[in-house]
C-alpha cells in the first residue's frame, strides 16, 4: 500500500512550504551514505565468497532504485497537490525511502 511522505520528512524539507532545493541536498548526503553503506556490504559479501551474491546485491540495488523513482512519482499523483509542489514531494519521497534503504543496508551489515 502507498505510505504518504512522512511528516518528518517533510519538516527536512520545508521552511513554512517545500523547498525542493532543500530536499535534494538533504537526498544528495542520504545517496551518498547510502553508497557507502552498499560498499561496506560488497566487502563484506567478497570475504565470504558466495557464488551469485555480488550480482544479486548490484541487481538488488537497481531494482530498489526503480521502484523508489515510480513509488515517489506515483506519490506525487495521488496526493492531489499542485505541480508546483512536484519536486518537493517528490524529492521527500526519495529522501525518506533512501533514508529506509540505509536502515536495511545496515542490517544486512549486521547478519
Amino acid at each position: 500500500m502507498l505510505e504518504p511522505a512522512r511528516a518528518e520528512d517533510l519538516q527536512d524539507c520545508t521552511g513554512g512550504r517545500p523547498d525542493a532545493s532543500k530536499c535534494l541536498e538533504q537526498l544528495r548526503s542520504a545517496e551518498v551514505e547510502l553508497l557507502s553503506q552498499n560498499r561496506l556490504l560488497r566487502k563484506k559479501l567478497a570475504s565470504k565468497p558466495v557464488p551469485g551474491a555480488q550480482s544479486s546485491l548490484r541487481r538488488s540495488h537497481q531494482t530498489w532504485v526503480a521502484y523508489r523513482e515510480a513509488q515517489c512519482g506515483l506519490e506525487h499523483l495521488l496526493d492531489g497537490t499542485s505541480d508546483a509542489y512536484r519536486p518537493a514531494i517528490v524529492a521527500s519521497c526519495r529522501l525518506g525511502m533512501t533514508r529506509d534503504r540505509i536502515k536495511d543496508v545496515q542490517r544486512q551489515l549486521d547478519l
